[in-house]
């Protein structure tokens, strides 16, 4: 509108009116000053006062803005910020040195027990072992049987084991004045030899008979080489004369010979008696001795007979009488003896 260039008036407003703004900002600044001052000594002479409240904040003056002041001093440490987010994992580091190994621990307990094992494979069969004797027969040769014996074909050995007989019971004779028990006899001995034959030869052989009452047993004998012999049982005895008397017991078969095994045989039993002679007494007869095949026979506690015995070689028991009666009675009678004779081929 001025041709490019502002009217020389023009531009003396324009500066008027520039130093019209910087007058009144200058006042302004202080008038600012002159308070603040003011204020200063106040607050020096009247430092023991209490503070009257803080007046509203005055308008923003229209003057330019000052030049930055100095950074004042740093503050206090504030609070912690809220922790980050954790960061990446780190590599593995490398493996450190082995450590000392520690103590052995304590034993634990047993384990339950583990399944049976297959069943291992079976051993080689072992070598045959020597043939042993065989048994063919056993013979048994008693008082009816014919002698000799001849050894059967294929038997190579012979055992042969023989009783011998029983000793019969005591007797009591009441017409010769005994009154009371007698005693038992005793059994026959026993033999055991080992014969070495071949099948045709042939033993003699005796059996001995028991004993009848008051009489003892027969002797058995087996005639290999050398015999076999086992001896008959003694007979018992009459009761004692007088109060309470006594039957003694016969003796066992006496010791043999001939064989790998002799033994005697046992003794009856004593006869026993309480009471006065003439009166009847309280009587037990004694028992007949028992042998290696058997018991002996049984002795009774009244008046009566002996009992006969009943296993090879076993002794009769005795007679007794409680009451008297004139009479005799005998002892029982003893078992026959026997051999047994087992084969072996």
């Amino acid at each position: 509108m001025f041709g490019g260039q502002a009217p020389r008036g023009h531009r003396n407003w324009k500066r008027r009116q520039c130093h019209a703004v910087l007058s009144i900002a200058w006042k302004l600044i202080v008038a600012s000053a002159l308070v603040w001052l003011i204020v200063a000594v106040i607050g020096l002479r009247h430092s023991h006062d209490t503070v009257g409240p803080t007046g509203s904040t005055g308008a923003t003056g229209a003057g330019a803005r000052g030049s930055t002041g100095s950074s004042g001093s740093t503050g206090g440490t504030g609070e912690a910020g809220a922790t980050g987010i954790s960061g990446s994992t780190g590599g593995t580091g490398s493996v450190g040195f082995t450590g000392a190994s520690g103590s052995t621990g304590s034993t634990g307990s047993s384990g339950s027990t583990g399944d049976v094992g297959s069943t291992g494979s079976s051993g080689s069969t072992g070598d045959t072992g020597a043939t042993g004797p065989i048994s063919v027969a056993v013979t048994l040769l008693n008082r009816t049987a014919m002698s000799p014996f001849t050894v059967p074909a294929g038997v190579t050995t012979l055992v042969v084991e023989c009783i011998g007989g029983g000793g019969g019971g005591g007797n009591v004779d009441n017409s010769a004045g005994q009154q009371g028990a007698a005693g038992g006899g005793g059994s026959g001995g026993y033999g055991l030899a080992v014969v070495p034959t071949v099948g045709g030869m042939m033993f003699t052989f005796t059996i001995g008979l028991g004993g009848a009452g008051g009489a003892g047993g027969g002797v058995t004998t087996f005639n290999s080489a050398p015999p076999l012999v086992a001896r008959g049982g003694a007979q018992g005895s009459p009761p004692t004369a007088g109060n309470n008397p006594t039957g003694q017991s016969g003796a066992g078969g006496a010791v043999g010979s001939g064989g790998v095994v002799n033994a005697a045989g046992a003794p009856g039993a004593q006869g026993v008696a309480q009471g006065n002679a003439g009166s009847t007494m309280t009587v037990a007869a004694g028992a007949g001795g028992s042998s290696f095949a058997g018991g002996g026979a049984r002795g009774f506690d009244a008046g009566a007979p002996g009992t006969n015995a009943d296993k090879y070689g076993s002794g009769g028991s005795g007679a007794a009488i409680a009451t008297p009666n004139g009479l005799l009675l005998s002892g029982g009678t003893g078992s026959d003896g026997a051999c047994f004779v087992t084969q072996y081929g």
